[in-house]
């Protein structure tokens, strides 16, 4: 069971989140530091994540949603919100593989996770139209 959180502790793991997203220079490694976090920091992935319909609710601030749609207009052209759905099939797709690599475990299993998700990352961006509204 997860123990509660104040609000505060819970906005000091988004903002430790979000500076590692930001630093980042690339899209590919924006992905790759987000399931990096996740396996570093297990117990403040989980606790983040435990009040996920917050971090969802298009009625509150999502930073972290607002930056990566940027830097795919950046990247590919068009509007940020174009990029809506690849947002969520990204996001999909890390918290998935982040879930996985927070709880511990064989090292071979794990890099195999790690390996196909740079993989399917990767070929998700070359393909970036098809999520594309």
């Amino acid at each position: 069971m997860i123990t509660p959180i104040s609000e505060k502790e819970l906005a000091a793991i988004r903002q430790q989140l979000n500076e590692q997203l930001f630093s980042a220079t690339t899209l590919e490694e924006a992905v790759e530091r987000y399931v990096r976090f996740a396996e570093e920091h297990p117990n403040e992935y989980q606790l983040l994540w435990s009040t996920w319909t917050d971090i969802f609710h298009p009625n509150f601030p999502r930073p972290g949603r607002s930056w990566f749609l940027a830097r795919l207009a950046d990247r590919f052209g068009g509007a940020p919100e174009d990029y809506g759905r690849a947002f969520y099939a990204f996001f999909l797709l890390s918290h998935g593989t982040a879930t996985l690599l927070a709880v511990p475990g064989d090292e071979v299993a794990r890099d195999e996770v790690r390996r196909n998700f740079s993989a399917v990352s990767g070929i998700f961006l070359r393909n970036i139209e098809l999520f594309r509204q």
